[in-house]
């Protein structure tokens, strides 16, 4: 059993609901929510409270940068189909090497170029040079590589102050952790976290909480995301940037370095929620 399926359990027994696991490693957890209801099923720390189309909105970077870039700060994004890909029909330009030229007349450098698909710090690169701009755009459309990704995605790379990761469920700000590399080293991964000897620092100070969720009101005006991790970066001016939304975000980190209780409060939320959504579905079914 994961640490997060650990605090999973303990939160269900708390609340007296019924669960049991599907299989031996302890992984997938069958919950009832509902007498006379099949089961609800959670796997690791997918509590399956994100629709499919949810899920994929938050997966593509490109669909999420379209999606809210209006309504709040991102960096800007464009996505570039490999053009020797199995979407050719649908490929803008012919060679990756137009590619890059579309790069130059639209960004200045630096620039991220990463997988459209990526996740943890996978396949991300930091570019200083046209020269490592073009070797990024050819590392990922690479078919040969396991980290092969038929969608290229450029940004602007922004120049972090500081990092948070901000756990958002139904428009409301649960809890959120600061990314803190000031004592790591780094080690070739430009995900904060990836660092060597970074940490992940609970924010408790209400007022960057205020700001944080302010900053992020908009989002929920434009998408009905039940629950996301956001990571939200402060430049150097001060200036605040959504970069990216997940939508079932890891603790491993945040467990390593801070007390449960916060994950765990933030669980009972979304557990109650689910069992009310079951009883209530549950009562309609029997009333009509």
């Amino acid at each position: 059993m994961t640490t997060t399926g650990s605090i999973i359990t303990t939160v269900l027994e708390k609340l007296k609901i019924e669960y049991h696991f599907v299989d031996n490693s302890e992984v997938v957890l069958a919950v009832t929510l509902a007498e006379g209801f099949p089961p609800h099923y959670i796997i690791n720390n997918i509590l399956g409270i994100n629709s499919e189309s949810d899920t994929k909105l938050c997966a593509d970077k490109a669909y999420t940068y379209e999606l809210l870039s209006k309504c709040i700060e991102m960096p800007k994004t464009q996505s570039y189909l490999d053009p020797n890909g199995r979407y050719r029909e649908y490929r803008q330009f012919s060679s990756q090497e137009k590619i890059v030229q579309d790069i130059k007349k639209n960004f200045q450098l630096p620039l991220i170029v990463k997988k459209n698909t990526g996740s943890m710090g996978s396949g991300v690169h930091k570019c200083e040079t046209w020269e490592q701009v073009a070797s990024a755009v050819a590392s990922i459309f690479c078919q040969d590589s396991s980290s092969y990704d038929y969608v290229c995605v450029v940004q602007t790379a922004i120049l972090i102050r500081r990092e948070w990761r901000v756990l958002m469920y139904k428009g409301k700000l649960q809890f959120m952790y600061e990314k803190d590399v000031s004592a790591a080293t780094f080690k070739g991964n430009l995900s904060p976290l990836h660092w060597e000897d970074s940490t992940a620092n609970l924010v408790s100070d209400e007022a960057l909480q205020q700001q944080i969720q302010h900053f992020l009101d908009p989002v929920f005006e434009q998408w009905q995301l039940p629950y996301g991790g956001f990571d939200v970066v402060e430049d150097t001016t001060g200036k605040l940037w959504l970069i990216e939304v997940n939508s079932h975000p890891a603790f491993a980190v945040f467990l390593r370095d801070n007390d449960p209780e916060p994950l765990k409060q933030m669980y009972r939320i979304m557990l109650k929620d689910l069992q009310t959504n079951y009883q209530e579905k549950a009562s309609y079914e029997t009333n009509t």
